[in-house]
């Protein structure tokens, strides 16, 4: 009897086992959402920077909101795949402190790595073709530089030394929100449902008095995360992301493993950028951007093994 009991046992690990491993594989489908989204984000802001178009332009500032939507729901696909904050007592002061901890880790190492890279590449830009320098005018605007919330604390959206940072403040205000929202879903889905809504409103309130906001006010993508989350979850119920056989599949997850990088990395060549720029020079700037995604991507594994061992 006890032999029976202890191979029931075994044989229930092993299926938590497998139901982990599933829900922790890639889905190649997410992952191929992600990448025409960051090349769409990094064309059109070699145009702006180039002065081709401004944060107005259509359809290029529309293409730009599709692409981070891309973004906001496949982070909230992501982090519902995951087995966590569905269950009363999940949240704590310690799961969710930890939960924030690796969120902000995981974030903001890549904003700092990308902001001190683009900051000397605009100072050397500055000084060799004389490009404009975003100076720094006041403690606040450094504040808001170095923890990226420009859109969170001012109207202009985005600014400063590293302008896309804003998208990082978006994901981790929303990373604080996430337990809570997970919680609620599973709780009964009408209260996240609720959630959304009031989400919209907020937004179409915000676009409506100010300037844009909407695009770039962290919780205005409740809405996007929250959609993800809940296909995740499903996802996650239904036995997890397919399997990756196919070869095509699994280019497109290693693909997929270098957009964040290319995220945090591509600003960084387009600051030399020339006023108006020839086509030939969007072309070399392009070629730059991937092998200096690579590099970013390498940095980021070894920093992110070091801290998982400290973690």
């Amino acid at each position: 009897m006890i032999k029976m009991d202890k191979s029931i046992s075994e044989n229930k690990n092993l299926d938590n086992i497998n139901i982990t491993q599933k829900t922790k594989r890639m889905d190649w489908r997410i992952e191929l959402i992600r990448i025409p989204a960051i090349l769409a984000v990094v064309i059109v802001h070699m145009q702006l920077e180039s002065g081709w178009i401004n944060g107005s332009t259509m359809p290029q500032n529309f293409i730009l909101y599709i692409a981070m939507a891309m973004f906001m729901y496949a982070s909230g696909f992501v982090q519902g795949l995951k087995n966590e904050f569905s269950n009363p007592g999940d949240i704590n002061k310690k799961s969710y402190f930890k939960y924030i901890k690796k969120r902000f880790l995981r974030l903001y190492i890549g904003y700092y790595l990308a902001f001190g890279t683009v900051f000397l590449s605009r100072l050397f830009a500055y000084y060799i073709i004389n490009k404009p320098f975003p100076l720094i005018y006041s403690p606040w605007s450094l504040f808001l530089d170095l923890t990226g919330t420009w859109g969170l604390f001012t109207t202009c959206g985005c600014g400063g030394i590293w302008p896309p940072g804003w998208f990082i403040c978006a994901i981790f205000m929303i990373s604080l929100i996430y337990p809570f929202l997970r919680r609620l879903s599973s709780i009964n889905k009408i209260y996240i449902y609720v959630v959304m809504a009031i989400a919209i409103v907020m937004r179409i309130i915000l676009a409506i008095t100010l300037y844009n906001p909407a695009y770039f006010f962290p919780f205005s993508w409740i809405t996007e995360f929250s959609i993800g989350m809940l296909f995740g979850k499903w996802s996650g119920s239904t036995g997890g992301p397919p399997i990756v056989s196919k070869r095509y599949q699994k280019v497109v997850i290693k693909l997929g493993a270098r957009v964040w990088p290319m995220y945090l990395s591509h600003i960084v060549p387009i600051v030399w950028i020339s006023y108006l720029a020839g086509f030939w020079e969007f072309f070399i700037i392009f070629i730059i951007i991937f092998p200096l995604t690579e590099l970013f991507h390498r940095i980021l594994i070894i920093i992110n093994k070091k801290i998982k061992k400290k973690i």
